[in-house]
């Protein structure tokens, strides 16, 4: 047993790294983990390891505070406890009878009609305590909210045959946001001159699960192939959500560019008025706050950004033929790096906060870096 310090924890989470574990005397054998204590010796604290793509174990997850001083002990991995789940991603086929996989293909097509015999929930959703967001896995590739009213993870179980629709609203929560063809809760596009194109509707595109674990799941979507404008892009977009947060964090990187384009995400316009921005040291917000979630509720959207990724905001017309009904943004792309942002859902029946506009506004601002 050897104790080491948290230097940080965000959201309540702290990622410990094998170099900080090594520098405090704890050196792991193959086929050994690290199990985390804080006041009581005999339950071990919430955490999961984190290996890279490679498979190499890199950090530890770990459900605590900053300054906290924590207890390790070095116990054999099938030893390892399972531990209750803080983040969780439902993909599920409905044919021959519903199951889970940890990949598909998306479907071809723009309606409903196609994707809910084939897919719960149309496409892969992912969730933690707060929040709950879903991906259409057709060539709308449109992102959804589902607002949560409990903390326990529920998406196994939302739009199973038999079961209540999710539209209506229940103990859980409920779907609460309208996208139509609207980039919705946080989808992409890609920007050419003056031309905006949604993300990869001829191309070859697969989602598909690469973590799932109590403290952070991540799931990624893949579009190869794309052709649009005589040229060719590989899209990669990776969508991860950690414990203690009301946001997803997007990863995307593009191959092929040629430097005139740039990447675009927005939030559905359909039933709000204005965009107001956020400024922190290095990164800016830009949000939506009125009733318009699918009940009337009140419902606060933000997009958070680097500010040297950021370009501008712009409005897309409310009708007519591609993204329509979007406030947009329009962040740069690189070769070398992906672009990343977040996107919070502040929904007044997950927290009573966010029930008037300042109680959003100080959330989104307290939360830019």
């Amino acid at each position: 047993f050897k104790e080491l310090t948290v230097d940080q924890a965000e959201y309540g989470v702290a990622e410990i790294s094998i170099d900080q574990l090594e520098s405090n005397g704890i050196k792991l054998k193959e086929g050994e983990l690290v199990l985390f204590f804080s006041d009581n010796p005999n339950h071990p604290l919430v955490s999961q390891p984190i290996r890279n793509s490679e498979g190499e174990l890199e950090s530890f997850l770990v459900k605590v505070g900053t300054e906290q001083t924590v207890t390790t002990e070095v116990v054999l991995a099938e030893h390892y406890p399972e531990f209750d789940a803080r983040t969780n991603i439902r993909l599920a086929a409905k044919k021959p009878e519903l199951h889970e996989v940890s990949t598909h293909e998306r479907l071809k097509g723009f309606d409903t009609n196609i994707t809910s015999p084939v897919l719960q929930m149309e496409g892969p959703a992912w969730e933690n305590e707060f929040v709950a967001f879903r991906n259409y896995l057709d060539e709308r590739n449109g992102m959804d909210i589902f607002g949560k009213k409990i903390d326990t993870m529920v998406l196994d179980q939302v739009g199973v045959l038999g079961g209540p629709s999710y539209h209506d609203l229940q103990d859980w929560g409920q779907d609460i946001l309208k996208v139509g063809n609207s980039l919705g809760a946080g989808s992409i596009a890609l920007q050419i001159g003056d031309s905006l194109y949604r993300i990869g509707p001829d191309a070859k595109s697969i989602t598909r699960i690469l973590t799932e674990g109590p403290l952070r799941s991540v799931l990624e979507f893949t579009f190869d192939d794309w052709e649009v404008q005589g040229r060719q892009y590989q899209v990669k977009h990776q969508v991860e959500i950690q414990s203690g947060t009301r946001f997803y964090q997007s990863y995307v990187y593009v191959k092929g560019l040629k430097g005139d384009e740039r990447l675009v995400t927005g939030i559905v316009n359909m039933n709000s008025d204005s965009l107001y921005s956020y400024k922190g040291v290095q990164e800016v917000a830009f949000g939506t706050y009125d009733n318009q979630a699918f009940g009337g509720e009140k419902l606060g959207m933000a997009i958070a950004v680097n500010k040297d990724d950021f370009n501008e905001t712009f409005t897309t017309p409310d009708t007519g033929k591609g993204i329509t009904q979007t406030y947009g943004l329009t962040l740069n792309l690189y070769k070398d790096r992906p672009t990343s942002f977040r996107f919070y859902s502040c929904w007044e029946y997950e927290n009573a906060q966010f029930s008037d506009y300042t109680g959003f506004s100080d959330f989104i601002t307290s939360d830019l870096k």
